[in-house]
């Protein structure tokens, strides 16, 4: 992400939130460093003019009751996974959130993320995951622009995305959004199914050019789907 101009970055952020006026789209965006949250900000609003966003560090954002935080549009969560403190989940934000406003539209920027922790961020209730170096204004936009469009049906407010036409595998009853991790071993699918009000996290095991399933590749397959506890 580039660095946002002062007139454009500089009015959200702080401690104090600008209210949430009616008819006015607004996201948050949360992170302790003051630039990238920053970044992230003035990256919406090149993305969709109409939107804004308030840009708060995560003390100011634990201090929000649940009944504020459900008043965005969309929560945006800067999310640190190559920290060395094992004590702290670094999903533990939006577990808790997820459970506080389910209805709550949460897409998780990541920074030192694998594909373990992209399928975990999905079954934990995200609605997306960016791994936040490789963010697209086009496709970003895309995603804020449906934030509008609610699944009445079920009840729960999701983020829908067309299928993104490069993925070439298929999966029975699922449609492939688009590829949100991968490694030598494995890669991570964002995908929707018609039955399902939130998206899910596949992940498939690459067998690197083989045709043959192995008694270790079936090992490795099932250590996987006992992954991503809750």
């Amino acid at each position: 992400m580039s660095k946002p101009s002062a007139s454009s970055a500089d009015r959200p952020d702080s401690t104090t939130i600008v209210g949430v006026k009616r008819g006015t789209a607004r996201c948050l965006v949360v992170h302790d460093d003051l630039e990238l949250r920053l970044r992230l900000g003035a990256l919406v609003r090149k993305a969709i003019p109409t939107m804004d966003a308030d840009c708060i560090s995560c003390a100011s954002f634990d201090a929000l009751t649940p009944e504020r935080i459900a008043a965005y549009a969309a929560l945006f969560l800067i999310v640190e996974f190559s920290l060395r403190d094992s004590a702290v989940d670094p999903l533990a934000r939006l577990a808790r959130v997820r459970d506080q406003a389910p209805r709550l539209p949460i897409i998780v920027f990541a920074r030192g993320g694998d594909e373990r922790n992209a399928a975990r961020t999905i079954k934990l209730g995200a609605n997306d995951y960016w791994p936040i170096h490789s963010v697209k204004i086009g496709e970003l936009g895309e995603v804020l622009q449906r934030l509008g469009e609610p699944a009445r049906s079920t009840g729960t407010t999701t983020i829908t995305a067309a299928v993104d036409p490069r993925c070439q595998l298929q999966i029975a009853g699922y449609r492939l959004v688009k590829t949100i991790a991968e490694s030598a071993a494995a890669a991570v699918y964002l995908a929707r199914n018609d039955d399902l009000a939130q998206p899910v996290a596949l992940k498939v095991q690459a067998l690197k050019g083989r045709y043959e399933v192995t008694e270790a590749d079936r090992q490795r397959f099932v250590a996987n789907a006992k992954f991503c506890p809750r």
